[in-house]
C-alpha cells in the first residue's frame, strides 16, 4: 500500500482524519484533524449535501496539526455497517472454487434485503470445517461507494481503499497475542454496531438501533432536566452505583433492550458457527460512560474491556483524544497494508460493480503489472489467436464446410419459464391503507407500531397590533397564530430527508415573551419565543414494517402518504394513531 495516505472517518456529525508515519518498525502520528458537521450533510453513510461536505473536507485538511494535510495524499475510507452486509457462509463441502462466487452470492441474496445487482461484494475462502466450506462474504451498496468516489474525484483527491467501519475500527485497537474470538461493540449516539472478529477478519456484524441518545433523552424526560445536563449525567455518573442511583437505574433501563438483542445475536452465532466468543471490546462515544464495561461484563457474562489504541498512548500527540479517532487510526494503519476487504478494488472503471474477487486463506497479493504491460500482453494474445484461426480456416476449409452441412443442428424445444404470478388481489396499480401507531416507547399488546423520537423546534412570533385585546386575549391569539404557521413552516422547511415529522402540535411552551401583564401596552405588538415538541420517525421504519407484513411490497413501494387519526398519551408515552396510504405499482 502506498505511503502518504490519510485515514478519514466521515460520520453523521463529524469528520476525523489521521496520517501515520512508519519509523523503526512502529507507527507515529504524523498529522491529525477533526471537523464538526451539521446534521444535513451526511446521514447514516449517505452524502446528502456533497458541496458542503467538500468544503468541510478542505477545511479539515487545512486545519490539521501539527501541519496541514497535503491534497496530493490519498485517502482511505470506511463505510458504516448499516450500509454493508458481512457474514461467514457455510456451503456444501463439494462446492468447487470456480463455483464458490455464484453459490455464495445466491445464499447471501436470501439473507440480504437488497438486490445483489445493487451491491459490490468481496468473497474470501476460509479454512473448511469438517462438514462444510466456509466463505466470508461482504457487500456494500454500490451507490454509496459511487457517491464517495465522485466526491473525492471532484476534489482531485485519490482514494487508496474503502473498507467496512468495523474492520478499520478493529485495526486501530491494541489486541492480545493469544488471538481470542472477539465481540467488538461500537456504542454510538444512535446505533450500536456489534461485530465478531476471528483473528484479523470480520465474521459477522449487525446494526442495533439503540445508542447513547436513548439514555440522554430518557434522563432529560424523567429527571425533567435540559438535554445538555442529561448528557453530562450520562457520562459522569452513568452506571456507577456510588453515584446518583436514579441516573443509574434510568440508564440501565435503556441499555437492557440492547443487552437482550446482543444475547440473541451471540447465541445464534455461537450455535451456528460452533465457536465461543471469548472477549468483548467497547469503543464509541458511549464507551466513555462510567461503569459501562462492568455492566456489559456482568450482563453478557464475558470479560469486557475498553478499546485501547495499538499505538502507545504516551506517543499520541497532545490534544488527540483517542476515543474520537479510533476509526481514523485504523484506516491510517490499513493504508500501510495490503487489505483484502477493500471495496474500492472492486469498482471497475466502466460499471463500478459486478465482479467479485476471491481470496484464499494464506494467499499472497498479486504481483503488480503496469498498465502498459497488461495492455501489450492482451494485444499479443488476441493477435496470436486471430493468426492461428486464419491458418486453421485455410488448412481445414473443406472439412469444415462438409462438417457444417452434415451437422446442422435441428431446432430444439425451449422451456419457457413463466414468471411467478402476482396474487390476483394485488395485481396492477393499487392503493390501500394501513393503520400504524407511532410511539416513543414500545406500546404493550400491539404489533402495528413503529418507534418515533422527539424533535424540538424554537419559533419566534410577533403579533399584529390588536386594539382592544387584553393581555390574556393577545397572548392566546399570538399562540394560536404561531401554531398555525409552525405547521406550514414544518412541512416546507424542516422536514429531513428520510424522516417524517408529524405536523401536529401536541406540546409547546412559551419560553420568552416581550411583555408581562404589568407592562403590556395594547398598541405595542407582542414578541414570543415558543418551543415546540414534535414526533418524527424514519420513513424506512414504516417501509420495513410494511414489507415485513407484506413481503411482496419490497422495492415496489413508490410513495407513502400519512393521515393523523388521533393523538394520545399512555404508558408508552406520547403516541399518534396514523393511517398510511400506500401507492404501489406491480
Amino acid at each position: 500500500m502506498a505511503k502518504n495516505v490519510i485515514g478519514i472517518d466521515i460520520s453523521d456529525y463529524s469528520i476525523e482524519a489521521l496520517s501515520l508515519e512508519k519509523s523503526r518498525g512502529s507507527f507515529v502520528v504524523e498529522s491529525y484533524s477533526r471537523f464538526r458537521l451539521s446534521p444535513e450533510i451526511v446521514e447514516d453513510g449517505r452524502v446528502l449535501n456533497p458541496q458542503k461536505l467538500k468544503e468541510a473536507i478542505l477545511k479539515l485538511f487545512q486545519n490539521a496539526k501539527p501541519r496541514p494535510f497535503d491534497q496530493s495524499h490519498k485517502v482511505f475510507l470506511s463505510i458504516p455497517e448499516s450500509k454493508t452486509f458481512s457474514q461467514v457462509l457455510s456451503l456444501p463441502k463439494n462446492i468447487k472454487d470456480k463455483d464458490i462466487v455464484t453459490v455464495a452470492s445466491n445464499q447471501a441474496e436470501e439473507l440480504i434485503p437488497e438486490s445483489i445487482n445493487n451491491l459490490t461484494a468481496v468473497v474470501k475462502i476460509l479454512p473448511d470445517t469438517e462438514n462444510s466450506r466456509q466463505v466470508f462474504y461482504s457487500a456494500v451498496e454500490t451507490d454509496v461507494l459511487k457517491s464517495f468516489v465522485t466526491l473525492f474525484d471532484e476534489l482531485n483527491i485519490g482514494i487508496a481503499g474503502i473498507t467496512t467501519e468495523a474492520s478499520s475500527s478493529f485495526a486501530g485497537l491494541k489486541r492480545d497475542k493469544d488471538k481470542k474470538l472477539i465481540l467488538l461493540l461500537d456504542l454510538g449516539a444512535r446505533t450500536t454496531i456489534a461485530s465478531i472478529f476471528r483473528e484479523e477478519y470480520l465474521c459477522s456484524s449487525i446494526n442495533i438501533n439503540i445508542g447513547g441518545d436513548n439514555i440522554t433523552k430518557a434522563l432529560a424526560k424523567k429527571l425533567n432536566i435540559p438535554y445538555t445536563q442529561a448528557e453530562e449525567k450520562k457520562i459522569q455518573i452513568g452506571l456507577n452505583s456510588d453515584g446518583d442511583g436514579e441516573t443509574m437505574l434510568i440508564s440501565q433501563g435503556q441499555l437492557q433492550p440492547l443487552v437482550d438483542e446482543l444475547k440473541v445475536f451471540i447465541k445464534y452465532w455461537q450455535e451456528s458457527s460452533g465457536q465461543t466468543i471469548e472477549q468483548v471490546i467497547l469503543i464509541g462515544g458511549l464507551a466513555q460512560m462510567k461503569g459501562i464495561d462492568k455492566y456489559f461484563s456482568d450482563d453478557l457474562a464475558l470479560p469486557t474491556q475498553l478499546g485501547q489504541p495499538f499505538i502507545d498512548i504516551k506517543n499520541l500527540p497532545e490534544g488527540l483524544v483517542f476515543s474520537k479517532y479510533i476509526n481514523a487510526l485504523g484506516l491510517a494503519k490499513l493504508a500501510h497494508q495490503d487489505v483484502e476487504l477493500d471495496f474500492y478494488k472492486k469498482l471497475s472503471k466502466e460499471t463500478k460493480t459486478k465482479d467479485v474477487k476471491i481470496f484464499k486463506e494464506g494467499d499472497k497479493p498479486e504481483a503488480k503489472i503496469s498498465k502498459f504491460s497488461k495492455k501489450t500482453l492482451i494485444y499479443m494474445i488476441v493477435a496470436i489467436c486471430l493468426l492461428l484461426s486464419a491458418i486453421a480456416l485455410l488448412v481445414f476449409r473443406n472439412q469444415l464446410t462438409a462438417l457444417f452441412y452434415r451437422n446442422t443442428p435441428q431446432t430444439e424445444s425451449i422451456k419457457v419459464v413463466e414468471p411467478e404470478p402476482v396474487p390476483e388481489e394485488i395485481s396492477g396499480p393499487l392503493s390501500f391503507e394501513e393503520e400504524v401507531i407511532v410511539a416513543i416507547n414500545t406500546p404493550a399488546g400491539v404489533d402495528n407500531f413503529i418507534l418515533g423520537e422527539y424533535y424540538n423546534l424554537e419559533f419566534k412570533k410577533v403579533s399584529t397590533p390588536n386594539a382592544g385585546l387584553d393581555y390574556l386575549q393577545a397572548t392566546q391569539l399570538l399562540e394560536s397564530q404561531a401554531n398555525q404557521e409552525i405547521v406550514t413552516l414544518l412541512n416546507n422547511n424542516y422536514q429531513q430527508a428520510g424522516y417524517y415529522i408529524i405536523p401536529s402540535v401536541f406540546s409547546y411552551e412559551v419560553i420568552a415573551i416581550s411583555a408581562t401583564p404589568e407592562n403590556y401596552k395594547i398598541e405595542v405588538p407582542l414578541e414570543a419565543t415558543i418551543q415546540y415538541k414534535f414526533i418524527m420517525f424514519s420513513e424506512q421504519s414504516i417501509k420495513d414494517w410494511l414489507i415485513k407484513k407484506y413481503p411482496y411490497l419490497e422495492s415496489k413501494i413508490n410513495n407513502l402518504k400519512y393521515t393523523i387519526i388521533n393523538y394520545s398519551v399512555d404508558a408508552s408515552g406520547d403516541r399518534f394513531n396514523m393511517k398510511v396510504l400506500i401507492n404501489k405499482d406491480i
